[in-house]
């Protein structure tokens, strides 16, 4: 399994119930800053620790390089979104 594919089910099996209770709060007040819940996944400070948990679990050499974290966060915010549409 690549690591990719790791964090694609890491994400699967995230709760993103707290995100989407702040997000809700947030798009109720700037509903145009933040349209929908993905776009709120990417911004938010606090999906960062999560992120960076799943980037060491799903075994990606370079923890710190860009490109692994600009495919985790897009990973995280793609699944969260699926999820909220479920």
């Amino acid at each position: 399994m690549t690591p990719k594919q790791k964090l694609i089910k890491l994400f699967k099996e995230h709760d993103y119930s707290e995100e989407y209770s702040r997000y809700t709060i947030a798009h109720a007040k700037n509903s145009v800053y933040f349209p929908n819940f993905e776009n709120w996944l990417t911004c938010i400070e606090s999906g960062y620790n999560v992120i960076g948990k799943a980037i060491v679990e799903a075994g990606y050499k370079n923890t710190t390089s860009n490109r692994t974290w600009l495919t985790a966060s897009k990973v995280y915010a793609q699944i969260g979104a699926l999820k909220e549409n479920n």
